[in-house]
């Protein structure tokens, strides 16, 4: 493809998401958004009132129709993803799909199998993996400014946005799962999870997800319940640990030279611990927008054939670990062992091409 030509864009979705999104893509100096397709007439009718310049529709059919359209972009509720995805891929165009790609793992595959048929990209927008914050923690992971890692914790609450059609963890979990096999490059073991339907409407609001990794464990607190909105991982190691609050104006991650001194086997036994307290300092990051991110690698993907943080194969990872999980908890918290092998045989072979499955340790297989 000739480099920096416009691409023409529909949206479909204009929910929570989709004005974050529609801004974005104007900001984007090469995508051109020439549809936005929703079923709410009456926030068509205000959209189309200071857009002018785009055209309104209220289905998708036209938009495929249409041979100029480069790419879909699909920020409906999870439960449509599918079909729109399906069908957009046929119709010729690549997509880029909001987070749940899908509502189950058998979906997803198929979509991603089709892009590869038709030779379309696919992309998911896990929006955290475009922060410049995740980036400049795996940085310091790769520079091994923690050390051996041996925890992340993280919390992901607030009160809404309630889903109809997904539960909490495939809502807001799925960020973390996405942001750890990121940030580790490794998958875990197994699964444990419990959950509660507060509602009363067959989904989960409230969630806490353990995993086990060779060497580290992993924890998720997630919820659409709580009156304060916290969003915070604390990634520790042998060395140091860092803390992300995303939620902080300024001053985002924080990496703490704090610990305990390596001490003989006398001194372990004492109550007495000896305490490491270093400087705590505050790494460079950029700034830009995820989601802005997220449409400027998108554009990259289909002009350059780059490699997004978020393909295909990077979103079937996540959505076998939501499966997992919601096994677990349907299981009412019992550890459930993650079968990497039944994922097919070339997501698995993307998975030991990468070196993510690992033997677990002596300690964690007590």
């Amino acid at each position: 493809m000739e480099g920096n030509r416009s691409l023409n864009v529909a949206l479909v979705g204009y929910g929570y998401w989709g004005p974050k999104l529609v801004r974005n893509i104007r900001d984007c100096a090469y995508f051109h958004l020439k549809y936005l397709i929703d079923q709410e007439e009456t926030v068509l009718r205000d959209f189309s009132f200071s857009n002018p310049d785009i055209t309104i529709l209220t289905d998708i059919q036209a938009a495929l129709e249409d041979e100029s359209i480069d790419a879909i972009i699909i920020a409906t509720p999870p439960k449509m993803h599918y079909e729109l995805a399906k069908k957009s891929l046929l119709a010729g165009k690549h997509i880029l799909v909001e987070k749940p790609f899908t509502t189950s793992f058998k979906e997803a595959s198929e979509i991603v199998a089709l892009a590869e048929k038709v030779a379309k990209k696919v992309m998911v927008d896990f929006t955290f993996l475009y922060n410049g914050t995740i980036q400049s923690i795996k940085e310091q992971i790769d520079k091994q400014t923690f050390g051996q890692i041996l925890y992340v914790d993280s919390v992901r609450i607030n009160l809404g946005i309630f889903q109809n059609d997904v539960n909490v963890v495939w809502d807001l979990a799925c960020h973390d799962l996405s942001i750890f096999n990121y940030l580790l490059e490794e998958l875990p073991l197994s699964v444990q999870a419990i959950g509660i339907d507060g509602l009363g409407n067959g989904l989960e609001n409230i969630a806490y997800v353990h995993l086990k990794y060779s060497e580290l464990f992993a924890q998720i607190n997630c919820s659409w319940s709580s009156p304060v909105k916290i969003r915070r991982m604390l990634l520790g190691g042998s060395k140091r640990a860092i803390l992300y609050n995303d939620i902080e104006p300024t001053d985002k991650i924080k990496v703490y030279d704090k610990g305990v001194v390596n001490q003989n086997s006398l001194e372990r036994e004492s109550l007495l611990q000896d305490y490491r307290m270093g400087e705590v300092y505050i790494p460079k990051y950029d700034t830009t927008e995820p989601l802005q991110n997220v449409v400027t690698t998108f554009y990259n993907t289909i002009i350059y054939n780059k490699k997004s943080k978020s393909e295909g194969e990077d979103a079937l990872l996540v959505m076998f670990m939501l499966e997992m999980i919601q096994k677990s908890i349907n299981l009412g918290g019992k550890e459930v062992k993650i079968e990497w092998e039944q994922v097919g045989q070339s997501l698995y072979s993307y998975i030991t091409s990468k070196g993510m499955l690992k033997e677990p340790s002596k300690a964690l297989k007590k």
